[in-house]
């Protein structure tokens, strides 16, 4: 028993549910005493406890019994169970085989030979674990359902989760609540997260706090589920307050998430209402996104069902429109407006304003900037990798040879051998000197990239990019670099500070690079100091002495004050002191899962594990791995004390060892 899931299920049934009458196959007293449950009384309208074991009872009235044969789940009761049931309706008994998620027990109801029976079904919450079930029928009928998880006591790993979910929490002032409230944060990070034990606290409480805000992000809409940006609403967002700048780095770090359904629902929202393309549009890259989300759930159907609009995306960027450049008002009040070409132009590179790529104010300018083409590199490729997958060869060639002219284009105009890194172009043609964090997004779409890398080695210097607090956008040498705390100038800028969403888009790139075995002049050594340094300014100090963990716009490289936050108050601007709070504009979760742990996601049914943790750390595990339908645990334990399960690193599949070597630095490639 104590491997077996248990749930406890307490019904109330508020009118005579005849209709629901289910197969007289057996009498109550002649099953096995497992299958029996607990019955507080027997007879019709009666409140029953049924305890679910490997079988369970749905008690509805005296003689008649509903049977739920199950075996034990993948992982939890929040993963599919293979479901054997019958029922009578109309005096006519049906069995059948349904796989059933826990998460959707109103499905038990919306079976087709019920559907003229039933008026409607409410569950409350509307999303995660049910607590509530309501089934009116058509005859007036009421069944009222209520849910208890009796779960087995929680693993080391659960109760970490429950202490910094309880710690978030209590340091909250929840001002705004989306799908999932706080109060129900615990079960769902629990039933949808990979869940981390790591010896670096300051990792391992980001790690668990970008989950929890990523969570308040999820919004549930006509549409299917959506992930926001900003908590509260911006003027400048699209349908549902949401924004495609970070699109991107959301669908990237939601694709670990168990159920599969936010980031589906949100990545087809885009091209059912969403605004990916258009005046209003930010830089971003749907498709690389998406084939990376179907490549951890193995569902590459779904992918390939985006094809046409992902391709006609791409279309649309290229062919351009004009809109207005970014100007800082507060700056120039009276600046007129000038219009700027935005699309594929005839030297072969994309151009766009920085503000489009979410860098307005920076020192490059305007241009055929890094980011954009990168970008529409990334996709170009996942296209025509989706392409080959759909039996589309024509469409996959177009897109193979528009990516090959943009790799050409941009390693040819967009590189820049002075300054031996990627840098800016104007629109009349004049390289800019600055040295930018977008440089480095050629590698995050892991562009091959063979005798370019000396342009990593500004990463880890002073004189670069690197600063106690974090990477620097631009680097601190160039002119006109500066840490500005000016009220009267924009609180948004990328001349001086740092930014979560250029330090995720670094990380990842560094990552991706090592990884591939590229050759750098950095080690994991330094993207192990780099993570650890983003994840340390994750937290805020406030006036009452407390420091809570905190994610906000900007932050000051050099101090880790957070610096939108900071200038909204200078500028008395009240009503924005927050807006920033709990920022959903970059990755933190995926450069701990796929870097820090090392999972590469493929999609032909294999793993791929290549760690980048620190060689001196005695332990690390990312166990409740959602990944092709399996669960996956990746253990490091120097010397197979800490866990006391062996010596060196595992791999584990549904519960079962598939890979173990004694150093930290192998990798591992597991067939499903």
């Amino acid at each position: 028993m104590s491997a077996m899931k248990r749930m406890c299920v307490y019904l109330a049934v508020a009118a005579s549910v005849g209709v629901l009458g289910v197969a007289q196959a057996a009498p109550v007293d002649d099953l096995p005493p497992a299958a029996r449950g607990t019955f507080v009384q027997r007879k019709v309208l009666a409140d029953v406890n049924v305890t679910l074991v490997s079988k369970g009872l749905f008690r509805f009235e005296k003689g008649h019994f509903f049977e739920w044969d199950t075996r034990e789940p993948v992982a939890s009761l929040f993963h599919a169970t293979p479901t054997n049931y019958a029922f009578t309706a109309n005096g006519r008994t049906t069995t059948r085989e349904l796989t059933v998620d826990v998460n959707s027990i109103e499905r038990l109801f919306a079976i087709k030979e019920m559907k003229e029976y039933v008026a409607s079904i409410q569950t409350d919450p509307p999303s995660g674990f049910p607590r509530h079930v309501r089934v009116a029928f058509k005859n007036g009928d009421r069944l009222e359902i209520d849910l208890q998880l009796d779960a087995p006591p929680a693993s080391p790993a659960e109760e970490l989760l429950k202490t910094y979910v309880d710690r978030f929490n209590a340091d909250d002032w929840e001002n705004h609540t989306n799908a999932i409230p706080n109060a129900a944060a615990y079960d769902f990070l629990k039933a949808n997260i990979p869940l981390l034990e790591c010896p670096d606290k300051d990792i391992e409480r980001a790690y668990y706090f970008r989950w929890w805000t990523f969570r308040r992000h999820i919004k549930a809409t006509p549409k299917g589920y959506v992930v926001t940006e900003f908590l509260p609403n911006v003027g400048w967002a699209g349908e549902y307050n949401t924004i495609n700048c970070a699109a991107g780095h959301h669908i990237m770090e939601g694709r670990w998430l168990a159920n599969r359904q936010y980031i589906a629902d949100y990545s087809r929202f885009w091209f059912a209402g969403g605004t990916m393309s258009g005046k209003r549009a930010y830089v971003c890259w749907p498709a690389h996104a998406i084939l990376a989300f179907a490549k951890v759930s193995g569902d590459m159907d779904f992918a390939v069902s985006l094809l046409d609009a992902l391709a006609e995306n791409w279309n649309v960027w290229a062919k351009g429109w004009e809109r207005n450049a970014y100007v800082d008002r507060r700056r120039f009040p009276d600046r007129p407006a000038v219009l700027f070409p935005m699309g594929l132009k005839e030297n072969g590179l994309f151009s766009t304003t920085d503000d489009r790529e979410g860098s307005e104010n920076s020192l490059s300018g305007d241009g055929y900037r890094p980011l954009v083409n990168s970008a529409m590199w990334g996709d170009a490729k996942a296209i025509a990798e989706l392409a080959r997958r759909a039996g589309r060869q024509p469409l996959a060639e177009e897109f193979e040879q528009k990516a090959a002219a943009l790799e050409r284009n941009m390693k040819e105009k967009l590189w820049n051998p002075a300054r031996s890194f990627f840098t800016t172009i104007d629109l009349a043609g004049d390289h800019k000197s600055v040295r930018e964090l977008f440089g480095y997004t050629p590698w995050y779409f892991n562009m091959p990239l063979d005798g370019y890398g000396q342009a990593w080695s500004f990463a880890m210097r002073t004189d670069g990019f690197l600063a106690p607090c974090g990477l620097t956008n631009p680097e601190q040498t160039a002119p006109d670099y500066v840490i500005g705390y000016d009220k009267n100038r924009s609180a948004c800028r990328r001349d001086g500070p740092s930014w979560p969403y250029e330090t995720s888009l670094v990380l990842t790139a560094l990552a991706n690079a090592l990884q591939s075995g590229a050759r750098l002049p950095l080690t994991s050594q330094d993207y192990c100091i780099l993570l650890h340094q983003y994840a340390a300014v994750h937290k805020l100090s406030l006036p009452d002495g407390r420091t809570v963990s905190w994610i906000d716009e900007d932050w000051d490289p050099f101090s880790g004050e957070w610096l939108c936050r900071t200038i909204f108050r200078l500028q008395g601007a009240k009503d924005r002191y927050d807006r920033g709070k709990d920022y959903n504009h970059s990755s933190f979760c995926d450069l701990v899962i796929s870097g820090l742990c090392g999972v590469v996601p493929q999609a032909d049914g294999r793993i791929v594990v290549k760690p980048l943790a620190p060689k001196h750390w005695r332990y690390f595990r990312l166990s409740n791995l959602a990944y092709h339908g399996h669960v996956l645990t990746i253990t490091y334990d120097r010397t197979g004390e800490y866990f006391g399960e062996g010596a060196g690193l595992s791999v584990s599949v549904d519960g079962t060892e598939r890979f173990r070597s004694p150093s930290l630095s192998s990798a591992c490639t597991i067939n499903l």
